[in-house]
């Protein structure tokens, strides 16, 4: 599996759009779209923000497995970009 492929699959197993995933990283939707066909390559900025967001080490992107592995069990919640920015704008207001 190459980067593109283990990028795309961390980006679908978030249940992440190209656009949720470029707000998240400030990598424009069709230049993470062009690194996943293999018609582009990430700066190392570039692989550290998308490996936040995907929440896996950088390391993990350049694996051979072919399958990624389950997150681990944690305490943390996975929340829809959209509604995130919304609680923040609640936060805000106070």
């Amino acid at each position: 599996m190459n980067l593109g492929e283990k990028i795309r699959q961390l980006r679908e197993r978030m249940q992440l759009g190209y656009s949720e995933l470029a707000k998240l990283t400030h990598i424009p939707a069709q230049d993470l779209a062009a690194v996943e066909d293999g018609h582009r390559q990430l700066t190392h900025a570039e692989l550290q923000s998308l490996s936040n967001a995907l929440d896996v080490s950088v390391d993990v992107l350049f694996q051979e497995e072919d399958e990624v592995a389950p997150p681990a069990q944690s305490d943390s919640v996975l929340i829809p970009v959209d509604q995130l920015a919304a609680l923040l704008d609640q936060m805000k207001k106070g």
